[in-house]
């Protein structure tokens, strides 16, 4: 702006002339740049002047600021020549290409993307020489470069092409410029897509990848898949089924894209993740792994694949193992009775009767090791506040924690009070600084009589360090103490290191001798928790399971599956009813930070937690996700019961009730 004001304040109208000359009176410009040389540094005013390419102004700016001819002259001869001969407007290529390389240079991406897009827009609206073309070309490659190092620049890139896109497609008279445009929005998509792909946004990218000229149909296949949206997979698949399609490295794919092998990818990743799923959870335990189980949109994707692995692939034995594998009894039933495949019903019976069999065994014993549990915690926290310091003065960490919390709620009880006091602390600050200054005055009077300095004779609680002790000089002496003060001083300032050092006593800590049991009250506390979970995946299953059962009552061994569903409900209930008999004290005020930092997050379950900690702890995990909303709540045991018999009364079928002992 001062540029320019500058530039108008210099300029010489002409009287004789109706309009003005455009003369620059060298005086006045002169005059102005020394001034604001005075005022600015002579490399941000040699920077400001080239962004708006003002080539004569830099000169003088450089001149002024007494710069070296060889370090600026050659750089403005390259930027003039761009343009050389060509008019200085924005419907000039060449123009547009000096800005670009310009702003390239002072690295101002956003500028220099905006002026290619520019360049681009003069050459399809007046179709210049095909050297001109060459250096866009060129130049573009370099602008996607840029691209892919700052994603932040796709947001103002992806309109602008877009936009250029819809204009030359009817404007441009030239095939070869419009050809070499097209080259340019393609290349940029296919680069868009791949940076979508490593921040996750699979769907985004898959668009990205279809609006490419041709069409990467096997990567938009494969980001689809990561999207989790198969049916659309499949729509690409088939609508590039046969046809020789672009890679996402801009070379033809000459494998033809097929329905039927998409399906089967779909179907045998799923199989992996259910396998996957059934290694790392025990298959008694159905609600370790609630995605695969109890969860309706785990159902849903079961579903789905199932019926891919149907319509797409013709293997009705498969789809029906891959029911199973997920737990979907029921589904898996339906398909065999469509299909009157009397010998899959057989398999998916057998299947059933044993999943109750274990799911009986697994919840009389879980029933007791839950009561255990219970009377454990119960045993430990009969007096919180006792557990609490006791723990606090085992662990320095929590005995911190503790005492920041304590000062927080000193300092907001005495925030009314420290008004009333205020004029009087005043006063007495007044007081206490005239006292220090005259001390001060007199022993600095008293050193400099006497010729000794005060900091020289001073001692340092770190060390000996008086200069009459000291066998080495005390100036060296001081050096080195200043130097480990400034690394202290930068390790305290640097969080990372702080966090690094943290995690690593606390790994130390975690690695050695128990103390006060923590880990194992932790452990009791995920224990007793995770039985609420077992019995909602009972619930879930067994309202699935009994139903199956009855319906093979007319079968030879309908009597025992009947028996088995009636035995079945009667120990999920006894199961949710021990639950609700537990009565478990809270748990101690642990600090919810405290908390995380000792892997013993489960205890918060159990807690009576203060909802300002809560608030705090969301408000850090708000900060540190750049903004992003996320719910810090945790269910306590006490919610999560009531849940639990709520979900098992709405199920709970009267047909299989029974009293006294089945013989």
């Amino acid at each position: 702006d001062a540029l320019n004001l500058i530039k108008s304040f210099a300029v010489v109208k002409d009287p004789n002339e109706s309009t003005s000359a455009n003369k620059v009176s060298a005086v006045k410009l002169l005059s102005s740049i020394k001034y604001l040389v005075f005022l600015a540094e002579g490399g941000h005013l040699f920077d400001a002047a080239l962004g708006v390419c003002d080539f004569n102004m830099c000169k003088v700016i450089a001149r002024q600021c007494q710069m070296d001819p060889k370090a600026y002259m050659a750089l403005l001869e390259s930027f003039e020549s761009i343009s050389k001969g060509c008019p200085m407007e924005e419907s000039s290529a060449a123009y547009c290409l000096m800005h670009v390389k310009v702003n390239l240079h002072l690295k101002r991406h956003q500028s220099s993307i905006e002026w290619g897009v520019k360049m681009l827009y003069a050459l399809v609206n007046y179709a210049e020489s095909y050297e001109v073309e060459q250096r866009f070309l060129l130049v573009w490659k370099e602008l996607l470069g840029v691209c892919d190092e700052k994603k932040e620049l796709h947001s103002l890139a992806t309109p602008l092409l877009n936009g250029l896109e819809l204009r030359y497609s009817k404007t441009c008279p030239s095939p070869s410029v419009r050809n070499s445009v097209k080259s340019i929005i393609s290349d940029y998509r296919l680069l868009f897509a791949k940076s979508c792909v490593l921040t996750g946004q699979y769907r985004e990218a898959a668009m990205a990848f279809l609006a490419a000229d041709p069409p990467a149909a096997l990567d938009a296949i494969n980001a689809a898949k990561a999207a989790g949206d198969w049916q659309w997979a499949l729509s690409i698949a088939g609508r590039f089924e046969n046809t020789k399609t672009l890679n996402s490295d801009s070379s033809l794919d000459l494998n033809s894209i097929s329905q039927l092998r998409v399906a089967q990818e779909i179907v045998g990743e799923f199989r992996e993740q259910l396998e996957q799923g059934e290694s790392a959870a025990n298959t008694l335990i159905l609600s370790s792994s609630p995605s695969l189980n109890s969860s309706d949109r785990a159902s849903e994707r079961a579903l789905e694949a199932a019926q891919l692995s149907v319509d797409y692939c013709g293997d009705s034995e498969g789809a029906i193992d891959l029911l199973l594998m997920a737990r979907c009894w029921g589904k898996a039933h339906q398909l065999a009775s469509r299909m009157h495949r009397s010998d899959l019903i057989d398999e998916i019976m057998a299947a059933v009767r044993q999943v109750a069999k274990d799911l009986l065994a697994v919840l009389a014993e879980r029933s007791h090791q839950a009561v255990q549990a219970s009377e454990a915690l119960n045993e430990l926290w009969r007096d919180p506040d006792s557990r609490l310091q006791l723990v606090a003065g085992a662990d320095s960490g929590l005995a911190a924690h503790l005492a920041g919390i304590d000062s927080e709620r000193e300092a907001a009880a005495g925030a009314d009070t420290a008004s009333e006091y205020s004029m009087a602390s005043s006063m007495q600050s007044v007081r206490s600084q005239r006292s220090s200054l005259s001390v001060v005055s007199v022993l600095s009077t008293a050193s400099r009589a006497s010729g000794i300095s005060l900091q020289s004779s001073s001692f340092s609680i770190k060390g000996l360090e008086h200069s009459l002790l000291s066998r080495g000089d005390a100036e060296a002496t001081r050096g080195k103490r200043d130097s480990s003060d400034k690394k202290e001083r930068k390790e305290k300032d640097n969080p990372r290191r702080q966090k690094r050092k943290e995690k690593s006593r606390i790994k130390t800590a975690g690695s050695g001798r128990d103390e006060c049991g923590l880990r194992r009250e932790g452990d009791t506390c995920e224990r007793l928790f995770h039985s609420l979970d077992l019995a909602e995946g009972a619930i879930v299953s067994s309202h699935e399971i009994c139903p199956l059962l009855l319906l093979q009552f007319s079968s030879p061994q309908g009597q025992e599956d009947r028996r088995l569903a009636m035995q079945l409900q009667r120990e999920v209930g006894e199961f949710v009813k021990a639950l609700q008999t537990i009565r478990v004290l809270p748990a101690p005020a642990y600090p919810v930070s405290w908390l995380g930092l000792k892997a013993l997050e489960a205890i918060q379950h159990f807690q009576q937690v203060q909802k300002q900690e809560h608030q705090q702890l969301q408000k850090q995990q708000q900060e540190e996700s750049g903004g992003e909303q996320s719910e810090v709540r945790v269910k306590g045991w006490w919610q999560r019961v009531e849940e639990v018999s709520a979900k098992w009364t709405a199920v709970r079928l009267t047909t299989l009730d029974w009293t006294g002992d089945i013989p």
